[in-house]
């Protein structure tokens, strides 16, 4: 269960990271999203551990084979969280609020991270095949799908420029046939 409270506290640290940057605005808080982000890992990591000897991976080796697919969501999570704003127009002040990004990956959804997040943990439970670690992907999303709720209704219309307008012209979590080519036609 060490799993479950280290995630938890994790999308605690998003949250608190999120209201933060909207609210109390202090230099000390900033570095919760990182903190998040390395508890999530280490929690994730021992559940896996925890799990490696009743895993399919240790009795099948055909079961490795998600790993593949799940490499790359987890590279194109990396990429859609870390690299896909451009930077010099994502965070260029207009009114005292950074412009919405809407293309490339974030024409996609708004919220391609998540995306991308889930099918990493998929992956893992399929490759593992234990009862907990689908319970931890399960949950992982579910606390993901929430934390991007609390961004897309509260953090981001106070700190993004016209996001309104944003949410008009890009899908919030499943991508149309529409949002694939215009992310597919504006890539980096």
């Amino acid at each position: 269960m060490l799993w479950f409270l280290g995630g938890a506290a994790a999308f605690g640290l998003f949250v608190f990271y999120d209201i933060n940057s909207v609210v109390w605005k202090k230099k000390t808080l900033r570095s919760f999203f990182a903190l998040g982000v390395l508890l999530l890992l280490a929690a994730t990591g021992i559940c896996l551990l925890r799990s490696f000897g009743s895993s399919r991976l240790f009795h099948n080796s055909a079961a490795v084979l998600y790993l593949i697919p799940g490499a790359v969501s987890f590279a194109l999570m990396i990429y859609s969280l870390f690299f896909a704003l451009p930077f010099g127009e994502t965070y260029v002040h207009v009114s005292g609020k950074a412009a919405p990004c809407d293309r490339g990956m974030y024409a996609l959804c708004r919220h391609p991270g998540v995306l991308w997040f889930c099918f990493v943990y998929l992956f893992l439970a399929l490759a593992w095949g234990t009862a907990t670690v689908w319970a931890m992907g399960f949950f992982y999303c579910l606390m993901d799908v929430g934390y991007v709720v609390l961004q897309d209704l509260w953090t981001f219309p106070r700190t993004l420029e016209d996001y309104e307008g944003y949410r008009k012209r890009v899908p919030f979590l499943i991508p149309t046939a529409g949002s694939m080519k215009r992310a597919w036609d504006t890539r980096r």
